[in-house]
């Protein structure tokens, strides 16, 4: 949830347009080679659902026991 999330404030804080979420693809794609899941289409569906979930506390506490692992 916390790449919607940065996205998210950052269009609302500093009037990023639509165009930010294709450069910031690139640019996760370019730092991150052997990782995948940051094409544009996927960086607008986690925005996407942290609107839709970001008040939704039951969520955010299931979401907590889950075991991630992000390694970046």
């Amino acid at each position: 949830m916390r790449i919607g999330e940065l996205i998210t404030k950052n269009q609302e804080k500093n009037g990023w347009g639509k165009a930010i979420v294709e450069k910031l693809s690139k640019d996760l794609e370019k730092d991150y080679p052997s990782k995948s899941g940051f094409s544009s289409r996927n960086l607008w569906d986690m925005r996407r659902f942290y609107l839709e979930y970001k008040d939704n506390s039951i969520l955010r506490q299931l979401v907590a026991e889950i075991p991630w692992v992000i390694i970046f």
